[in-house]
């Protein structure tokens, strides 16, 4: 049945239908006069007022036709329930999520929270110590977790048949979503700090994918680098394989650890990365990976609100501090130490402090955790003991870490950096690799 305007009535002509047309007339809508030149010219205003509501008429007028007449008003419906049912399977899909960061359909949210892991399960607990959860996801977690900025996924590295494969979870532990299907171990789940992908390492290289694990594209090694390798004379080509990586705040900006052909770990800077394999800058040309350190990398880290790199590395007998500014592109070492190993550090949000593990070489040093100032340079042990992993809660007043005992044994603790107060939050031996969940917004 097709609707043709003639003369201001609407005819309705019936095909394949034994019955005669049908006239409908239509329906007129009152309408503002035009603003005439002379109240353009003199009350520019007045006349976009007039012209306004003159629009806003005509749109009111085409509305009341749908409605009036059953058969467009049937499509219209159709119309709103396909788009509705979009949105659910977009919310469901996570895509609402990644587009417009919109978690309608996204299940519950963890807030002022810590995740762990204890046994090959995740755990959930308040910073006091309470209401620890064990989350019943029937898989084991082969690696630390890493949670949604959102807060209601939690993703790691799991055994899914014979393969290692990324998966997530929800908030409760329900809802287990299988987010890589490819061969080979995979490892270092990673959510962007702007939550728009989800990030792991697969045969040496980084990918960043849709948040359900669709659309994987290779971000390191980036095509610069690939190509600096294809082009080199050396008989030993080889494209960088990546053994760990990190977000700087901008979800553009990287550093990864690789090795060199003398089998040296290198700590390198890789400028705003477009995602897609080719770098962006504004100049045209493709700026180059930058070396920080060489040398036995223990761990490195991104301030969560500015591009301040913070590394340890091991520098044959000695350990050394690396601190990295992206904005100024400079950086190099701050602190020394020959006694002690320094591991992986962790640094304040708006990095002015760093924390520091330590481990005694011979127990002449003590081990335990330091805290340093950045803009001062002073610094001491806040809390004796070996320790790994250290992470600042999102405002910066507290630090979560795991304590190793015997060597063999771990727990997570709790350090309120303005007491001084440590508590373990945990006491069964086998928990590690605390995170954080997003702070709730008050």
């Amino acid at each position: 049945m097709v609707l043709v305007p003639e003369g201001g009535l609407c005819v309705v002509v019936a095909c394949g239908f034994n019955r005669p047309a049908t006239k409908v007339t239509a329906t007129k809508t009152r309408s503002r006069p035009a603003p005439t030149e002379k109240e353009r010219y003199l009350y520019p205003h007045q006349a976009l007022d007039i012209s306004i509501k003159t629009g806003l008429y005509g749109v009111y007028g085409d509305v009341m036709k749908i409605i009036k007449n059953p058969e467009l008003k049937g499509i219209l419906i159709l119309l709103l329930i396909i788009l509705g049912l979009g949105a659910v399977m977009a919310g469901m899909s996570g895509k609402l999520e990644q587009w417009f960061g919109l978690t309608l359909f996204s299940g519950p949210k963890l807030q002022d929270k810590i995740v762990f892991v204890s046994g090959g399960k995740i755990n959930v607990i308040d910073k006091d110590g309470s209401n620890r959860t064990v989350l019943p996801a029937d898989t084991e977690a082969l690696s630390a977790p890493a949670i949604s900025v959102m807060g209601n996924r939690i993703a790691f590295v799991a055994k899914r048949g014979s393969e290692q494969q990324v998966v997530s979870i929800g908030a409760e532990g329900d809802d287990l979503e299988q987010l890589t299907s490819a061969t080979g171990p995979k490892k270092e789940p990673q959510y962007t700090p702007d939550g728009k992908q989800l990030s792991f390492i697969a045969s040496g290289k980084v990918y960043a994918a849709d948040l359900n694990g669709d659309s994987p594209e290779t971000v390191l090694p980036t095509n610069e680098e690939i190509r600096a390798v294809m082009s080199s004379a050396s008989e030993s080509r080889e494209i960088p394989a990546y053994l760990s990586y990190a977000w700087a705040n901008d979800s553009k900006t990287l550093a990864g650890v690789i090795k060199d052909q003398d089998d040296n770990e290198v700590l390198a800077y890789i400028p705003y990365h477009d995602h897609s394999g080719e770098q962006a800058n504004p100049g045209g040309a493709c700026p180059e990976r930058k070396a920080l350190a060489v040398g036995k990398i223990a761990g490195y880290a991104w301030a969560a609100s500015k591009p301040t790199l913070v590394a340890t590395v091991g520098m044959g007998k000695k350990s050394g501090l690396i601190l990295f500014d992206g904005e100024s592109k400079k950086g190099g070492l701050v602190l020394t130490a020959d006694k002690q190993d320094f591991g992986s550090p962790a640094i304040s949000p708006e990095a002015t402090e760093v924390i520091i593990p330590l481990k005694s070489h011979d127990k002449k040093a003590p081990s335990g955790l330091a805290r340093l100032d950045l803009k001062s340079g002073k610094g001491g042990i806040i809390v004796k003991g070996l320790f790994e992993n250290p992470k600042y809660s999102p405002d910066g007043s507290m630090v979560v870490a795991t304590a190793i005992k015997d060597d063999s044994e771990t727990d997570v603790v709790l350090i309120d950096l303005s007491s001084g107060e440590v508590k373990q939050l945990t006491n069964d031996g086998k928990s590690h690799d605390p995170i954080w969940t997003p702070a709730s917004k008050k």
